[in-house]
């Protein structure tokens, strides 16, 4: 009896063991665990290429998560819905932003979770939606490739005002401006090698004014001794002769006959 019940009790422990390690066994490789987890919602309006199922979830570059499902959206086949299982205790809020993300030269891509502090209210759930829906960014490659188009358009639009400003016509203006130019650009140096004549005239007159001094300083001295001099003679001299002239005229006036006798006239034979 004895052996009996050990025997039942071993096989007993036996068959719970076995089933507890294939219990774990399936728990383990289902994903499952004790952890609570909250689903969310994130649409992507670009190429998940590399995101699938079990692909990581990181907020500020912490682990906190798996993608649970990646579907074309039946709303809108332009967008991608990516399902998240996230850790309940991730602080997700309306200001949280969900961009598609790869790892370095592994190449691994993930989604990245990031919250700005603009909105910390939590998500809402509203009665059309299956989860909380966290907005998206664009990634670092979809920013890059729109930037890329930009400066693409704006070397097209360059390169079209180049061509449409050398023109024809344009070329022969531009053509006749540098021949003007040129023309003027040769007048100044004639005129500034005038300028440079005149600066060395005045120089070299510079240099003769001294002598020019000297010469003005013997012509005055000249002036003095010898000119002015026999000029005031000859003045003393007219006045006197216009004193003369002067007593003549009176005396001719009064007495017309000094014409023919003279002032003192000489007596004839019995005059008195």
């Amino acid at each position: 009896m004895d052996n009996n019940v050990n025997y039942t009790l071993v096989g007993a422990f036996v068959i719970v063991l076995i089933s507890a390690v294939i219990i774990s066994i399936i728990w383990l490789s289902s994903g499952l665990s004790f952890q609570q987890d909250k689903m969310y919602m994130v649409y992507v309006d670009e190429s998940v290429t590399g995101l699938a199922a079990d692909s990581p979830v990181e907020f500020n570059g912490v682990n906190v998560g798996r993608v649970k499902m990646v579907s074309l959206s039946k709303k809108d086949p332009h967008l991608v819905e990516v399902i998240l299982s996230v850790r309940k205790e991730t602080p997700i809020t309306q200001g949280t932003l969900a961009t598609l993300n790869s790892r370095g030269l592994t190449g691994i891509t993930y989604m990245a979770l990031k919250d700005k502090g603009t909105n910390l209210a939590a998500l809402p759930l509203f009665p059309d939606q299956r989860y909380p829906i966290i907005k998206s960014s664009p990634s670092f490659l979809l920013r890059l490739d729109t930037e890329f188009q930009r400066l693409n358009k704006s070397l097209s639009d360059v390169s079209a005002a180049m061509t449409k400003l050398l023109d024809d016509e344009n070329l022969h203006s531009v053509k006749l401006v540098l021949t003007n130019l040129k023309d003027f650009t040769q007048i100044l140096q004639a005129q500034n090698n005038q300028i440079k004549t005149l600066i060395a005239n005045a120089s070299s007159s510079s240099e003769q004014l001294p002598e020019m001094m000297k010469s003005g300083n013997k012509a005055i001295q000249t002036l003095h001794s010898q000119t002015l001099p026999a000029a005031t003679r000859t003045m003393v001299n007219l006045d006197r002769a216009s004193q003369n002239l002067t007593m003549l005229s009176d005396e001719v006036k009064q007495n017309p006959s000094v014409l023919l006798r003279g002032i003192k006239p000489q007596l004839g034979p019995g005059e008195n």
